[in-house]
This record gives structure tokens, sequence and C-alpha cells, in this order.
């Protein structure tokens, strides 16, 4: 039955067929030139005229030519090269020379290199003078408990010899140190007696035409240390 079948519809099987396979190979062949590519197409040496073939020659052997003309020098043979003598001249010429050679109006004596400059240690350096502590004076005199004027011993003291070392050293001032015992229930009483004890030793000597700013007044009040309070220290001192 089959074979019948096939037999029956055999030709107009192979003809659908054929229509099919013509239809797919087609796209399968475009598909196939557009994904291969192709080589370039080589020049026809034939066309090429004569021509342009003996320009080609022409400038290969001007290149040739001007190859030639920057050739090297030859070497130059051992006959000609400089002796040994004259290069021992040239390595015995001294600054000096040269400078003549290249310039021969200047004086080589400014290129000869000075020596290096070294103090004289022979000159006598005497130490700086150093300041040491001032030349001090005192003298004390005891007091009674409140007295501020002068007593006998303290103004023939001043007048005999304190004025007569202020005014021949110029140089000197007196610091006028004085102390006082406090009075019992009167604050700072020990500094304002000393201090008026101080002023009347000023007033003097400022009579006796001491200038006042040679004269350094400092009122103590009383002295917790030596616990001697009623007196009057006189420091002669040089001026700073």
């Amino acid at each position: 039955m089959v074979l019948k079948i096939y037999k029956t519809f055999k030709r107009p099987f192979l003809l659908i067929s054929l229509i099919l396979l013509n239809n797919l190979i087609a796209p399968l062949a475009a598909i196939a030139e557009e994904s291969i590519p192709i080589p370039p197409k080589r020049p026809d040496v034939l066309s090429v005229s004569p021509a342009y073939i003996e320009e080609l020659r022409n400038r290969g052997k001007s290149h040739i030519e001007i190859n030639a003309e920057k050739a090297p020098p030859p070497p130059i043979s051992k006959d000609k090269l400089p002796s040994k003598d004259i290069e021992s001249k040239i390595t015995k010429i001294n600054s000096a020379e040269l400078i003549n050679i290249l310039e021969p109006h200047t004086q080589s004596t400014s290129f000869i290199p000075k020596p290096a400059y070294k103090p004289s240690f022979n000159a006598r350096i005497e130490p700086a003078a150093q300041k040491g502590e001032p030349e001090t004076t005192l003298v004390s005199f005891a007091l009674q408990p409140e007295q501020i004027s002068l007593d006998e011993n303290l103004r023939y003291f001043l007048e005999k010899h304190a004025v007569r070392i202020l005014r021949e050293d110029k140089s000197l001032e007196i610091q006028i140190h004085a102390y006082a015992t406090p009075i019992e229930g009167e604050v700072y009483s020990d500094i304002r007696i000393s201090l008026a004890r101080a002023l009347e030793i000023r007033s003097f000597l400022i009579d006796k035409n001491i200038e006042a700013s040679r004269l350094k007044l400092t009122p103590v009040g009383r002295d917790s240390k030596n616990n001697n309070n009623n007196r009057i220290d006189l420091i002669f001192i040089t001026k700073e």
C-alpha cells in the first residue's frame, strides 16, 4: 500500500523537495559571502608603463650617488699623526703661559692665586676688665630709743668726714640704713621712727651742698636678725 502511494506521488514529491532546497541555498550562500573576507586585488604588472619603470631606476641611481658623496673620509695614516713631542709640549704649558698666548695684553700676575688670609697672633690682646663688686665702707652709730635728732658724735662724723669724702670722690654715694624699736600699741612705729632718723641725716648733708641723688634712704625699722634696732648704718659705695 505504501509503495503504491509512493509510486503514485513520487514525481510531485521530488519537485517540491527541489523547490525547497533552491529556496534555502540562496540565503545560505549570501551569508557565506558576507562572512568570508575577500582578498585585495593584486595589481596588474602589465599595466605599468615603461616610463615609470625608467623613473624608478633613475631614482635608485641618484640615491646611490648621494650616499657616495657623504661617505666618511679615509683614515689618516700614521705618518701624518702628531708626534708625542708636540703632546708633551702642550701638556707642559702652565696657566700663565696659556693666558699670555690667548690674551697677550693682560698681566699674568693678576691671575696668580693669592694665599689665604691668616690673622696675626703677635698683637698683644689684653683681657677685658671684669666688673667686680663695688667697694663699700660701713660706719655704724648707736642711738637712744625714740631718738630722732642727731647727737654730737653723729653730727661730728657727718661734718668732718662724710662731707669731705663725698666732696673729694664724686663717684661715691651714701646709703642711710636706719633702724628703730617699735612702740608698743603703735602700728608701724619702727618704720616711722627709722624714716625720721634717715631724713635728719639727709637734710644735714643737703645743707652741706651734697647732691640729693647721692643719698639713698632705707628705713628698715625693726632688725629681726641682730635684735639691734636703735642704730644708723652709713654705707659709702661706688655708684654703678
